[in-house]
Parts: structure tokens; sequence; C-alpha cells
């Protein structure tokens, strides 16, 4: 599971520095301001809110249930 949580954290990080690229190359170049281009800062933005935000706490769900799972809890039944 760890690995996973690895891997999982590598691809929200990448799509993260991915989006914001795009989100910079819009604001700095002038030539990109366009109705087309406004959807794809529109799909970059989405994306980059789920690449923080839901992915990362994923991967916090997927660790500390790996580690819930380790530990023995008392049966107090």
């Amino acid at each position: 599971m760890i690995l996973v949580s690895t891997i999982l954290l590598i691809f929200a990080a990448v799509s993260a520095v991915s989006n914001f690229l795009v989100l910079l190359s819009y604001k700095y170049e002038k030539k990109l301001h366009s109705n087309f281009v406004i959807l794809i800062v529109n799909q970059a933005v989405a994306d980059f809110i789920v690449s923080i935000i839901p992915m990362t706490l994923y991967t916090v769900n997927i660790l500390v249930g790996y580690r819930e799972a380790k530990v023995s809890r008392p049966d107090w039944s």
C-alpha cells in the first residue's frame, strides 16, 4: 500500500505542476488569449484543484487505513 500511495502522490504532484504551468503560460503569453484556449485553461483549473485536494486526501486515506489495519486494537466486547 505504501508503494501505491507513493505512486499516487507522484501523479498528484506531476498533475499539479503541469496544470500550474498551463495557467502560468496563459497568464504570461498574450498570444494564447482566445476562446478555445479558455476551455483549456478551464480544464487546467479543474485538474489543478482535483490534483491538490481530492487526490492528496485519497492518498492519505489509503495510508491511514493501512496503518490502522496493522494496529491491533483490544476487543472490549
